[in-house]
């Protein structure tokens, strides 16, 4: 079988876009700076930003499947790493707080994968990335 892999990472980005735009304590943090790919070098901080995402077939006999790595990273100027880590640890709170429903596809698993955080080579600034995968049905 072939696996849409372009569309399960589409829905999952899209579920992960709205439950993040929408959690009260992410908000506080990056007001509505939840952004797809990278802001620009000249955007507010902190934000933060759809970033990688690899998917793989993870098909069965029974049926379509995708296993998706997606990283999200936060950016920040003036809060430093602990600004960074406080954002990421709200996104991770906000996927956490419910299950997840993709549009038309299943979402069989979603967990954070990996925590990065490092000085950005401007030196004024951090960037920390949170690497999730997700196994995705249909």
């Amino acid at each position: 079988m072939d696996a849409d892999f372009s569309g399960a990472a589409a829905e999952l980005q899209a579920a992960l876009r709205a439950r993040l735009s929408g959690d009260d304590a992410l908000v506080a943090l990056v007001g509505d700076r939840v952004v797809d790919g990278g802001p620009g070098r000249a955007a507010a901080t902190p934000h933060l930003a759809f970033a990688g995402l690899r998917a793989e077939d993870w098909s069965t006999d029974e049926g379509e499947g995708a296993r998706i790595e997606l990283t999200l990273e936060a950016v920040s100027r003036q809060g430093g790493r602990a600004e960074c880590l406080a954002v990421l640890s709200a996104a991770s709170a906000a996927i956490a707080a419910a299950p997840l429903a993709l549009a038309s596809r299943t979402l069989v698993l979603l967990r954070s994968e990996r925590l990065e955080v490092e000085r950005l080579r401007d030196g004024r600034g951090w960037r920390g990335r949170l690497t999730l995968r997700a196994l995705v049905e249909g």
